[in-house]
């Protein structure tokens, strides 16, 4: 199951809980007499399973599985229930002799009408009322991620699988020409091979500067002006100015100046698409109650799409939901902390990440090999890009604890996202075309380094935010800290990293870009089998995480000792060499490929 879940469709990738209960509750209906059905298997063979309605302990039902340890039962609701929140349990147990739960949750009001419902969640341990009251209210399942080891594994390989596609500028890796060098020649400048390194860099996923491209003549649409309609240049110099914040902040000064694209064309009038991620972070904020739980999947999926274009649009919707969320009082525990910043992650990391897989801005190609990049360009990207953006939302299940997402939208999310970058692309190539010299005048000329002090900081606080933020996964102990070491030890060498030794035939001949994604995820999946077995455990997948990140740590120093020098003289084979790898990939993400 677990190697199928991985490698035989990443992208359904929905495994079915043991537990399954489904109730005919239905809001502004009557409770008593409502139909419960539960249907399990993967139990000790002959183990008791019992149906247990709460708040008042009662048992509605009990029997035993059978000896292929499964069990189909059904019940009804009492007659006489109290008015208020009430909970439906499923205690059982699996084959490995370790409890299993699975909770629905209800309410009714004096007349015995129900208010509220929400689905069955498997979960490790009975939720507090706290709990309760926060998935009626939102009407949300509750969720525990640790009972769902299955769906973690798959979101770790994914991950340690994406960090080595995001640690390469793409299909040739760091040796591929640089943007600013045009494409005239197969072997890149030093200048080019220089910002190619950089732009493969495990910890610089977010501080990625989309080169302006210097052209000597105006394009046609310099020359039209249309930026003039929009008030001139007033806030795109604001924006230029706001990038002073990279002193402190790398990824937002990356983030502010991601829309260069749209202020090239319309000048201040860019502002309209920092304005649109206000207003949907407005109205996702009145459909969540004023919570950071995004409860419409089209709100959600929308913003995710703006930032595409412009990761500064996603930035005002996250701001506007948890300004809000904070103004109402509803930022009150971690897991709410942790909910706003996987929101974050999801609102505006996925234009970051995509130039770092493969350039968003080239020069004009003007050979047939800078036109082979760049169609390239828009066809292995949106792919990966679709599938780490329903991995991030996924994640917000874990981070919430409530069950956010629905696997039947996450089809619609992925076109959405393929969508969206394929329009950014168009919208970069029309300016790279025709707005050359506004894009030189809309963007910094240099972004600015943080100093070395603050760089430290950053890494800190960040060690800190990546054992907040895995705890619902993994739980809090030596564990996690071993794997925030593994994750984060790179980036702290990186600091020093020009003091490391350089070996070029290690950065020839090290794998990179969908290469390194495929390996990855093939390891991963291998590792993941062989340790956790095909129905891991919550226990077992607790122990083995720091293994499953060794892959990662292993290749990130790997990038740090092979910074630069190694050269390819063949580029053609190399590029259909990478479009079969990028097939072999697409394949086994999707499901079109199956392994084992």
């Amino acid at each position: 199951m677990l190697a199928k879940a991985i490698v035989g469709g990443i992208f359904n990738q929905n495994p079915v809980p043991q537990i399954q209960m489904s109730t005919s509750l239905i809001k502004g209906e009557i409770a008593p007499g409502k139909t419960i059905q539960i249907q399990a298997d993967g139990l000790t063979p002959n183990s008791l399973v019992r149906l247990v309605m709460r708040s008042e302990p009662q048992v509605l039902t009990e029997a035993m599985a059978d000896s292929n340890g499964s069990v189909v039962m059904s019940a009804t609701i009492p007659t006489n229930i109290e008015s208020g929140s009430h909970t439906l349990s499923v205690e059982a147990t699996d084959s490995n002799g370790s409890p299993l739960l699975s909770v629905a949750a209800f309410s009714v009001d004096g007349d015995s009408v129900v208010t509220s419902v929400v689905a069955a969640g498997m979960v490790e341990e009975l939720p507090n009322q706290q709990e309760i009251s926060r998935s009626l209210s939102l009407e949300r399942p509750i969720y525990n991620a640790l009972s769902d080891p299955i769906t973690t594994t798959v979101l770790v390989v994914g991950a340690v699988s994406l960090l080595g596609l995001a640690g390469s500028g793409g299909l040739g890796g760091s040796r591929l020409p640089s943007p600013n060098n045009g494409n005239n020649s197969p072997s890149p400048t030093a200048p080019a091979r220089e910002e190619n390194r950089k732009r493969a860099e495990l910890g610089s996923v977010v501080t990625k500067k989309l080169k302006a491209i210097n052209h000597d003549d105006e394009g046609k649409g310099d020359q039209s002006e249309t930026w003039r309609l929009f008030g001139g240049s007033m806030f795109e110099l604001k924006v230029i100015h706001a990038s002073a914040i990279g002193k402190y902040s790398p990824m937002l000064q990356r983030v502010f100046v991601d829309g260069a694209w749209i202020r090239a064309i319309l000048g201040s009038g860019g502002v309209i698409f920092w304005i649109l991620g206000a207003l949907l972070g407005l109205i996702s904020s009145i459909q969540s109650q004023w919570t950071v739980v995004p409860l419409s999947w089209e709100l959600l999926i929308a913003i995710v799409a703006l930032s595409l274009l412009d990761a500064s649009a996603g930035l005002m919707a996250w701001l506007t939901t948890v300004v809000l969320a904070a103004f109402f009082g509803n930022i009150t525990s971690w897991v709410d902390i942790r909910t706003a910043l996987g929101l974050g992650i999801c609102y505006f990391s996925l234009p970051l990440l995509s130039h770092a897989i493969r350039p968003l801005r080239r020069s004009p190609a003007n050979s047939t090999l800078g036109r082979f990049d760049r169609v390239a360009d828009y066809v292995m990207p949106p792919v990966f890009v679709a599938f780490a953006g329903v991995s991030t939302i996924k994640a917000l299940d874990g981070l919430s604890e409530l069950k956010v997402t629905d696997a039947a939208n996450h089809p619609a999310m992925r076109v959405c996202i393929i969508l969206a970058l394929i329009l950014r692309l168009v919208g970069e190539d029309v300016v790279a075309h025709m707005y050359p010299k506004r894009m030189i005048a809309v963007q910094p000329a240099k972004l600015i380094s943080s100093p070395m002090q603050n760089q430290l900081i950053s890494l800190v606080i960040r060690t800190f935010l990546f054992i907040a933020m895995v705890v619902p996964y993994f739980g809090f102990g030596v564990i996690t800290i071993a794997a925030a070491i593994l994750t984060l030890l790179p980036q702290f060498m990186k600091l020093w990293g020009e003091k490391l030794p350089n070996l070029v035939a290690l950065n020839k001949w090290y794998p990179r870009g969908v290469l390194k994604f495929l390996i990855f995820l093939l390891i991963g999946t291998i590792f993941s089998t062989w340790l956790l077995g095909q129905d891991p455990s919550p226990e077992r997948l607790q122990n083995s995480i720091p293994i499953l990140l060794i892959p990662a740590f292993i290749g990130a120093l790997f990038e740090l000792l092979g910074r630069d020098g190694g050269k390819w003289e063949f580029e053609w084979p190399k590029r259909i060499a990478g479009l079969i790898v990028w097939a072999s990939a697409v394949g086994l993400v999707t499901g079109v490929l199956v392994i084992g």
